[in-house]
């Protein structure tokens, strides 16, 4: 089973989420010394997602309101069961673009499996879920859980630096980690990225208690800080 699932659709418990924004026009790709390649194209159609219990290259991802948090599983029986009804699904075994990553989400509803072992996928529109996303974990958190605030950025990065004073301009406490300087800070990025099923392709981004934003625009992050309770 395979649809589109609609902007206007509640999702009461959501999985997981991210705000892209343009890195382009608001953060520092990394620096290439050749010639970088046009970047991939996705497909105008996706490939089907089969969602099984036997499968081990898929993440399960959805979010916990008692620990204000998201968690991610790599086994349905890790995912409680009072949480399985949409669960974000990211299939490993298919690179961000062959999954249209940066335009839709797969849902899977996780409650019951079909006769042949396979769980309902249905494929919505990442802006909408995202919007929806925002509105429904900020509600659902509790007050001061799931609110770390994270900038990976890099020393060469100018708009880094932006972010960093727009930040301390505000007076929002938050971490910073170089992605270069630091390995374990590189491996914390990617892996968070690898649950969202996204590849950065430069500095900052930024962890607003548990969304993605990556690149600085400063009425963007903002906007987001507000509705994380941040300011």
């Amino acid at each position: 089973m395979r649809g589109t699932v609609g902007l206007g659709r509640r999702f009461p418990q959501i999985s997981y989420l991210l705000l892209l924004a343009t890195v382009s026009s608001f953060g520092c790709p990394r620096p290439e010394r050749e010639e970088p390649a046009p970047p991939p194209q996705e497909p105008d159609s996706l490939p089907e997602l089969r969602v099984h219990a036997s499968r081990t290259d898929l993440v399960f991802t959805f979010f916990d309101p008692e620990a204000g948090a998201f968690r991610s599983a790599t086994r349905i029986e890790d995912v409680p069961p009072e949480r399985r009804r949409n669960v974000v699904v990211v299939d490993l075994s298919l690179t961000p673009e062959q999954r249209g990553a940066s335009r839709y989400v797969a849902l899977a509803d996780l409650s019951a499996p079909r006769p042949d072992g396979t769980y309902p996928v249905a494929i919505a529109s990442r802006l909408g879920f995202e919007a929806q996303v925002v509105k429904t974990s900020t509600a659902a958190a509790p007050a001061g859980l799931g609110r770390e605030l994270v900038l990976y950025s890099a020393s060469w990065c100018g708009a880094c630096k932006k972010a960093r004073r727009f930040l301390d301009g505000i007076g929002v406490r938050y971490t910073e980690k170089d992605i270069e300087a630091s390995r374990s800070a590189a491996e914390e990025l990617a892996q968070k990225a690898a649950r969202a099923g996204i590849q950065p392709g430069g500095v900052p981004v930024i962890d607003v208690g548990g969304v993605l934003m990556q690149g600085f625009e400063e009425s963007s992050l903002r906007k987001l800080l507000g509705e994380r309770g941040f300011l």
